[in-house]
C-alpha cells in the first residue's frame, strides 16, 4: 500500500537535544499503526513531530508525497492531519454542542453544520448529550467527543495519544472499536497506547521505540513472535 506518511531520518525534541533520533518508518494508508515503548521512548514526541508541535532537528517528513516538516501545525491541519493529545483536551465547562462548534472553527458555517451533523449521526451519543457539559461526560464519552472534534475537518490522518487512558475495560473496548471503524472508513490512524494487548488486537502495524529510536516495525503477529519484545513490552516471561 502507498504510505500515507513517511519519517526519513527524523530527529525531533523540545530543545536542541533530540528525543527522537534519526528515525525512519512508514505509515501505511488506511491502516491503524500503534507506537509502543517504555516511558520516555519518544512515542508522544514522534506523534507531535508529525503535527509540528515539537522542534524539528533533522530529516524529512513526507505526507502523501509532500515534504511537510517545515510547515506550521495549521498548514498540516489543512492538508488533512489531526491530533488528539493525551489526557482530556475538551473544554469541560462548555457543552457538547459548544465543543463541536469550536472543533469546526476553521470551517465556514454551512460546512461546519454539515460536518457536525455527520459526526452526530456517526456517534449518536453526541446528540443525546448535546446540552450537557463536557466535564460531566464519562471518560469514554469525552474521548469520543475529542475524536469527533478532530474529525470535523475530515482528516485523512488521525494521530491519537493514549486514547484509552483512564477508561474502564468496557469503555476501552468501545473506543478501540471506534478506532477500527475509522480505519475501515478510510482514515489512517497512528496511536500511542499503553494498553498494548488491546492496541495490538486492532492494529495493522506496530512500531516499537526505545530511547528515541526504532527497534522494530512490522505486523502485530511479528511482535508476538519476538521473545525480546514480548518480555520487554508485553510482560511475558523470558
Amino acid at each position: 500500500m502507498t504510505p500515507a506518511l513517511a519519517f526519513e531520518g527524523v530527529s525531533a525534541g523540545y530543545s536542541d537535544e533530540a528525543i527522537v533520533r534519526d528515525l525512519s518508518c512508514t505509515i501505511e494508508d488506511r491502516s491503524v499503526t500503534c507506537l509502543i515503548g517504555a516511558n520516555g521512548a519518544g512515542k508522544s514526541t514522534l506523534l507531535k513531530s508529525a503535527f509540528g508541535l515539537v522542534r524539528h532537528l533533522g530529516g524529512r517528513l513526507i505526507y502523501r508525497g509532500e515534504a511537510i516538516h517545515e510547515l506550521l501545525p495549521e498548514a498540516r491541519l489543512q492538508r488533512g492531519i489531526a491530533l488528539v493529545p493525551q489526557g482530556r483536551c475538551n473544554f469541560q465547562d462548555m457543552t457538547v454542542r459548544e465543543n463541536l462548534w469550536l472543533g469546526a472553527y476553521t470551517l465556514a458555517r454551512p460546512a461546519a453544520e454539515a460536518a457536525i451533523g455527520r459526526r452526530v449521526a456517526q456517534f449518536p451519543m453526541l446528540g443525546r448529550k448535546w446540552n450537557q457539559l463536557a466535564g460531566n461526560l464519562s471518560g469514554g464519552e469525552q474521548q469520543i467527543l475529542e475524536m469527533s472534534m478532530a474529525l470535523l475537518v475530515d482528516p485523512t490522518l488521525l494521530l491519537l495519544d493514549e486514547p484509552s487512558l483512564g477508561l474502564s475495560p468496557k469503555t476501552m473496548n468501545e473506543v478501540f472499536a471506534v478506532i477500527r471503524a475509522l480505519a475501515a472508513s478510510g482514515v489512517t490512524v497512528v496511536m500511542v497506547e499503553q494498553n498494548v494487548h488491546g492496541a495490538l488486537a486492532i492494529s495493522d502495524r506496530v512500531i516499537v521505540l526505545d530511547l528515541g529510536q526504532k527497534i522494530f516495525e512490522g505486523p502485530p503477529t511479528a511482535v508476538m513472535a519476538d521473545a525480546h519484545i514480548r518480555t520487554a513490552f508485553l510482560g511475558a516471561a523470558p
